[in-house]
C-alpha cells in the first residue's frame, strides 16, 4: 500500500509539472503565433500639393494617397525640402501617431515654408517609419515626391 501511494504521489508531481512546464512554453509560442506581423502600409500609390504655389511662410498642404491596413503602428517622419540646384532644406523630424486612419484613403499634412524661402520650384521629399508593437525592426517607405512651387511673397 505505502509503495502504490507513494507512486501515485510521484506521478501526481510528474503531471503537475509538466502541466507548469507546457503553461511556460504555450505562451510564449501562443503570442509569437498571433502577433501580427503586416507592414502597416500595403502601397503609397500618389502624393499632391494641394494649394501650390505658395508664398514663403504658410503652409503647404500636401496629402499621401495610400492602402493602408494597420492602425496600430505610430509613424516617424523625416521631411527634406529641395529647390531646383539641390540644396536641401530639412524640416524637423515630426511624430504622427498612428499616421492617419487606415478607413481614410490619403493621409493629409501641413508643412511650414520658412518666410526666407526664395521664390521658385522645389521638391518634398519624405520618408517614413513604423514602428509596430512585438516587432523590433521598424517599416520604412520612401514616399512619391511631391513638387510645388513658392512663388513672390504677398506685399
Amino acid at each position: 500500500m505505502v509503495v502504490k501511494s507513494r507512486q501515485s504521489k510521484r506521478l501526481m508531481f510528474l503531471i503537475w509539472l509538466l502541466g507548469c512546464l507546457s503553461i511556460v512554453v504555450l505562451i510564449p509560442v501562443y503570442n509569437v503565433a498571433t502577433l501580427d506581423r503586416r507592414p502597416p502600409v500595403v502601397q503609397f500609390t500618389s502624393a499632391e500639393a494641394f494649394n501650390s504655389p505658395i508664398s514663403p511662410g504658410s503652409y503647404l498642404g500636401v496629402r499621401f494617397y495610400r492602402e493602408k491596413i494597420r492602425n496600430d503602428c505610430p509613424v516617424s517622419t523625416n521631411i527634406e525640402m529641395v529647390d531646383v540646384d539641390g540644396q536641401v532644406m530639412l524640416f524637423h523630424d515630426g511624430s504622427d501617431a498612428p499616421g492617419g486612419s487606415k478607413d481614410e484613403p490619403a493621409w493629409t499634412r501641413s508643412f511650414h515654408i520658412p518666410a526666407n524661402t526664395d521664390p521658385g520650384t522645389y521638391i518634398l521629399r519624405s520618408a517614413l517609419s513604423y514602428q509596430c508593437p512585438g516587432i523590433s525592426l521598424p517599416f520604412t517607405y520612401d514616399l512619391p515626391v511631391v513638387p510645388f512651387r513658392v512663388k513672390l511673397k504677398d506685399k
